[in-house]
């Protein structure tokens, strides 16, 4: 067997049973035609067996020369393509947050507040989970997408009429996960009474002053209101002056309550056990001085985030 039918029996081989014959053929046609005109330049000492080597050399691997002829099919066609990354992009979104419960119910368990544990925990079981969710979704869409036309099922209630006024803004799925992980996380602090054991809460070095205990029902209101908005937002994929609006009025809020909460004095108090030790005495003390300028700090930042909020909400009228 000589090169030229070794090569289109390797292509065959990676074409469809029903298409090797038809293809197989045309190739041949094509290559002998090639090898024949590429042996007429060629110095009369030199074989033909040169041309042939000369001309599937640059017809390149038998593969690729197969996937000229018949490209296999994608998993995902490109027309479903943006439909493919909206729906990974909220899977994702609702993954991250399972993970996030999950970590969240155990800590309540262990009772213990970790930042990081809830950082690192969250992303392993987002990680170990990630890639199942993807295979499910890439198999769905490649199966199903070949006898429905997923394209025409999305936008099927589609009319002219719905175009936008304006130029569309995209909401960002890490800032909304961002704002999901922060307002549960401080949700969770302001409740530790009601899940921690008394006996482990008794050894907290600090905890809320009595004269303060109304800014715990006032950050859970703020919080739980946020943590809604938040949900809402997952489920869009653009900004609408309604949704920006109401986020601009949820981060001046938190700003004034910052504000506020910067002038409460006093807002913690601290375990009489803890005190009595000199040097954590002075570390307290300098919390205690550090806190006002930590929540002025911070109204200060979201006054900047509601400002540049503002100019997107002005670009969206």
């Amino acid at each position: 067997m000589d090169l030229l039918d070794r090569y289109i029996l390797a292509v065959k081989q990676a074409l469809p049973t029903d298409k090797q014959t038809e293809i197989g053929r045309e190739l041949r046609a094509n290559l002998q035609d090639e090898i024949d005109a590429c042996a007429e330049t060629l110095p009369p000492s030199s074989s033909k067996e040169a041309a042939t080597e000369k001309v599937l050399q640059k017809y390149g691997h038998p593969q690729v020369t197969a996937q000229k002829f018949f490209p296999a099919p994608p998993l995902v066609k490109s027309e479903y393509m943006p439909f493919f990354k909206r729906v990974i992009t909220h899977g994702a979104a609702a993954l991250f947050v399972y993970s996030l419960l999950i970590t969240l119910v155990s800590m309540l368990q262990d009772n213990s507040i970790n930042p990081f544990r809830l950082m690192f925990q969250s992303l392993f079981i987002f990680l170990d989970n990630a890639a199942w969710m993807l295979l499910i979704v890439t198999s769905i869409f490649y199966f199903v997408g070949k006898s429905v036309n997923l394209v025409s099922w999305q936008h099927s209630s589609w009319t002219v009429r719905s175009l936008p006024n304006s130029s569309l803004l995209p909401i960002e799925t890490s800032d909304t996960i961002t704002d999901l992980i922060t307002n549960s996380f401080l949700l969770l602090i302001l409740w530790t009474p009601l899940w921690m054991e008394p006996a482990i809460l008794d050894q907290q070095v600090f905890s809320l002053a009595p004269s303060a205990e109304y800014w715990r029902i006032i950050l859970t209101v703020l919080c739980a209101q946020s943590l809604l908005q938040t949900l809402y937002r997952f489920t869009k994929s653009y900004w609408t002056k309604t949704i920006a609006l109401a986020y601009l009025i949820d981060i001046l809020v938190f700003a004034f309550a910052s504000l506020l909460l910067a002038f409460t004095k006093p807002f913690l108090v601290f375990n009489e056990q803890a005190t009595e030790n000199e040097f954590i005495s002075r570390l307290l003390e300098y919390t205690t001085t550090s806190g006002q300028y930590f929540f002025l700090s911070l109204a200060c930042l979201l006054f900047v985030i509601a400002y540049f909020h503002y100019r997107k909400l002005k670009a969206l009228s």
